[in-house]
């Protein structure tokens, strides 16, 4: 039996940003689900410009990536119940004067504690014990 289905994993790189106060930003999907900035990098594609590239598609939003290296990685399940690797970078926005869009309806800045309690996506879960 070929078992190489279970080496693939989708790639998604997402935006850790942070306000004075510690808590982090994330973004609410359409159907009330909360989510970190960013999305899943295509074929050929730059991790940091994936990471851009997203934040402008989902939110209007110009982030600028503070780091060479993620903050952030972990593997996971997704909700179609696919292996998916997360890699979180530190970034910073220009403004947070966002557009509304069918991927993002709003942001708001939780505490860690609180974005155990959120409706998340399945892959979001683990986030709140590597913060």
């Amino acid at each position: 039996m070929d078992n190489t289905e279970n080496l693939f994993f989708q790639v998604s790189v997402k935006g850790l940003f942070f306000d004075k106060q510690g808590k982090l930003m994330m973004v609410q999907e359409k159907d009330g689900v909360w989510e970190l900035p960013g999305g899943r990098v295509q074929k050929g594609e730059n991790l940091t410009e994936t990471l851009k590239r997203e934040c402008l598609e989902e939110m209007g939003l110009e982030c600028e990536v503070l780091e060479k290296q993620p903050s952030v990685v972990y593997s996971t399940i997704d909700r179609k119940g696919l292996p998916r690797l997360m890699v979180c970078y530190k970034v910073r926005f220009k403004s947070l004067e966002f557009t509304p869009t069918e991927e993002c309806v709003d942001i708001k800045f939780w505490s860690k504690d609180e974005i155990r309690e959120l409706k998340k996506l399945p892959q979001t879960e683990k986030l709140p014990d590597y913060l």
